[in-house]
């Protein structure tokens, strides 16, 4: 039996050290599984790069993959995404006719729906290459996962 509170109050203390020892130890696995995947400076790019973005798709493999076709959800995804980017990157897995701009009558153009639900959703790259713009360096795609991770001097 206890007869005052003073063991409750170290066994607190100690709960809280603990507790507080497994945050800053989660901080510090976080922090190194963030340079282990991401293996980037503090800015978010490798060493030396300002603008990656965006990567060139050089596919040697693609597979294409029948999805529901949902209009409603082709039509919200437009706004958010780098067109130019998207036009360039589907003319790189063989997806044409998409044109330079998004249409005005997008989410009533059904053609342009297609198409640009064929390039999103249906292309697969299953192997292939992704390519820095600045740098060059190649990120290699295996099984349709694309390996971003750098070399220690990369970092």
């Amino acid at each position: 039996m206890r007869d005052d509170g003073d063991d409750d109050d170290d066994d607190d203390d100690d709960a809280r050290g603990a507790r507080r020892e497994r945050v800053e130890r989660g901080d510090d696995a976080r922090e190194r599984d963030a340079r282990l995947t991401n293996e980037v400076d503090r800015t978010g790019r490798a060493q030396g790069v300002v603008n990656g973005f965006p990567l060139k798709i050089v596919p040697k493999e693609t597979r294409e993959v029948e999805v529901d076709f949902n209009a409603e959800f082709l039509t919200h995804m437009l706004p958010k995404m780098e067109w130019g980017a998207f036009v360039n990157a589907a003319k790189e897995i063989g997806v044409e006719g998409l044109p330079s701009e998004i249409p005005d009558d997008a989410a009533s153009d059904e053609e342009f729906l297609r198409t640009f639900h064929h390039a999103l959703l249906e292309v697969h790259v299953e192997e292939g290459t992704l390519v820095c713009p600045e740098s060059g360096r190649k990120f290699p795609i295996n099984k349709g996962i694309p390996n971003m991770l750098l070399n220690e001097d990369e970092v």
